[in-house]
């Protein structure tokens, strides 16, 4: 949910990452991003984002699901 600000924020399906879709979302959006889908959000200004996961980020097999992009991807 973007409460306030705006991002750019690029989708990409996990098995096909020069496949990509660009979406410019601004506050009072939100965004469900499906699983297998990389993804990578970029403030375009000061902002606010909040984050649900399905995962705390302490629990154990977290990082396994996470793809780390570079910056710039």
């Amino acid at each position: 949910y973007i409460s306030s600000g705006s991002f750019k924020i690029t989708l990409r399906p996990h098995d096909n990452l020069e496949n990509k879709e660009i979406v410019n979302l601004h506050a009072g959006s939100l965004i469900e991003i499906s699983p297998g889908v990389a993804h990578t959000f970029e403030a375009l200004e000061d902002s606010t984002l909040i984050e649900m996961d399905t995962l705390s980020r302490a629990m154990k097999g977290y990082e396994e699901d996470v793809v780390r992009l570079p910056s710039g991807a």
